[in-house]
């Protein structure tokens, strides 16, 4: 059976091949529910801001190219970096996921350990993580100006009622809307959840997702967007928001 294999120390552990036609071997879900909860170094570079501190963090570029974002499991493993870097920091597996995935310099994946039993996880295999252990997975999607939005009829009328609490909890937010949407050459339409709001889309998307998930029909494809201004007019046009931080303070 042709399997793709990532090692996590002397472990492997395998995911079939889904062009093989043969089912997936048993895969170690406390392994991977202990990755999940991980904490690593990472190197990286602090600047401190008026709103707080960001991180910007290395990539290691492989032989074919793919850039990936290194971890490490313990200070000994991340002596091991044989580059110049500024400091190193401690973030969550599920921080570090975020950011690999949302970084504009189009990251192919995580890397534990580069420098010795290292773990690599591309995009690929970490969906399937999230799809097995949560059912929800968030990726990245470059769309072109030409997306179009739609009224989204009665579908999740519950659904906006829900994400609306879950809006007024968070003061960064200043309106959302729950669309449809598709590109010109696509044939199905997706729901999109777009949100005006303030600060990094690695931070509040996660929680997003999270809200969302319970509410999610099976089949159904949810897209989670930050709003530009042209993206607002042309919602605005479509719909009412679902939340709006001005309705709400009066």
């Amino acid at each position: 059976m042709e399997e793709n294999l990532f090692f996590y120390g002397r472990k492997v552990l395998p995911f079939s091949n889904p062009s093989s036609g043969e089912g997936a071997p048993e895969i170690d879900i406390g392994a991977l529910r202990e990755l999940k909860s991980a904490k690593l170094l990472v190197p990286c570079k602090a600047k401190t801001k008026e709103y707080g501190t960001r991180y910007s963090m290395y990539g290691i570029h492989m032989k074919n190219g793919a850039l990936f974002l290194p971890a490490f499991t313990c200070p000994e493993e991340l002596e091991k970096w044989p580059y110049e870097k500024d400091g190193a920091a401690v973030f969550s597996y599920e921080d570090i996921k975020n950011r690999a995935i949302d970084d504009c310099r189009g990251f192919s994946g995580i890397i534990i350990n580069p420098f010795s039993d290292f773990l690599i996880l591309d995009m690929d295999v970490i969906k399937r993580i999230d799809e097995m252990l949560d059912g929800i997975y968030i990726e990245r999607v470059e769309h072109s100006r030409y997306l179009q939005l739609y009224k989204p009829g009665h579908g999740y009328s519950g659904l906006a009622e829900e994400m609306k609490l879950f809006f007024e909890k968070h003061e960064e937010v200043y309106r959302a809307y729950l669309l449809t949407a598709r590109e010109p050459w696509e044939k199905e339409r997706h729901w999109l959840l777009l949100i005006d709001f303030e600060g990094e889309r690695v931070r509040l998307f996660p929680e997003a997702a999270r809200a969302l998930e319970p509410h999610i029909r099976p089949g159904d494809h949810f897209e989670i967007m930050k709003a530009d201004r042209e993206l607002l007019r042309l919602a605005a046009e479509k719909c009412p928001p679902i939340y709006s931080r001005l309705k709400a303070e009066k």
